[in-house]
């Protein structure tokens, strides 16, 4: 009696069996489905019950998925978290390969460069394609430091995956430009301003900012003289108090737009070989 009930048992389970697939692979379609749409955070918990549902399907390829929704959906530091978690809790090789590529990827993102380089040099044993995208991020945050040649050679690293060979190639043969862009000192810009206001905006070709600075900065000055010279003290106090501060927040503020029109140069000879 009991060899029959174990044999019942038995039989149900492998019946259950192909249900449950079934049922696990209709779950992958729907958070790949919510993914395409755009929903990517119900694709992020989708794909994470599937990571939670069957150890057999926690292949590095679904954790891609899931990281890709991740980064896409959830705030930076929260994503970073995952993929550090990632590196730490799984065995996998090639899913910590996965997870690793998604933290430079994040790092680039938060513009932290530098920590994004280290990261993005995968080991050698991360499959081809992975090794690819990484490189391409690479390049592009070698980019960001102004590291013009060694992001040449980043590009140029980048073998034959159809997603990135075209791009990186174009990316390889235009970055050593980029030493020629056009530059704009903020500290330059900054003295510029202090003998005549709004001289650094014009400097940091900024002709409107530059010309509203000097209307209102003479503005100010005459105001104060004006009210010195009627005797009218406290009104030439406060009037002086404005001036100043005007003054000192034109320095400031053209520096900050020298700074700033460089990094929009940067940011258009850079965007178009960024990728998602």
């Amino acid at each position: 009696m009991v060899k029959i009930c174990c044999l019942i048992l038995l039989l149900l389970f492998h019946l259950t069996l192909p249900a449950r697939a079934c049922s696990l692979l209709d779950q992958q379609r729907f958070a790949d489905d919510l993914a395409r749409e755009g929903d990517y955070g119900a694709a992020a918990i989708e794909y994470r019950r599937l990571l939670s549902a069957d150890a057999a399907l926690a292949d590095s390829a679904l954790y891609t998925r899931w990281l890709d929704a991740v980064v896409r959906s959830a705030d930076p530091l929260h994503a970073l978290n995952l993929t550090r978690r990632v590196q730490y809790e799984v065995n996998n090789a090639q899913t910590k390969c996965v997870a690793q590529l998604f933290e430079g990827r994040i790092l680039y993102q938060v513009e932290n460069f530098p920590t994004a380089v280290s990261r993005l040099n995968l080991p050698t044993s991360c499959a081809p394609e992975l090794q690819d995208e990484a490189r391409h991020r690479l390049g592009l945050s070698l980019m960001r430091l102004n590291k013009w040649d060694e992001a040449s050679e980043a590009f140029s690293a980048v073998s034959k995956t159809p997603s990135f060979a075209s791009l990186s190639h174009s990316a390889a043969k235009v970055s050593p430009h980029g030493k020629n862009l056009p530059q704009w000192s903020p500290r330059t810009a900054a003295l510029l301003s202090i003998p005549i206001p709004g001289l650094g905006y014009a400097y940091a070709r900024q002709p409107r900012s530059a010309v509203a600075a000097f209307v209102t900065n003479a503005l100010f000055i005459w105001g104060t003289v004006s009210a010195a010279k009627k005797g009218a003290t406290g009104v030439a106090m406060v009037m002086g108090l404005f001036s100043l501060g005007w003054y000192g927040g034109g320095i400031y503020g053209s520096g900050a737009a020298a700074a700033r029109a460089s990094q929009n140069v940067k940011d258009k000879f850079i965007r178009p070989y960024e990728i998602n």
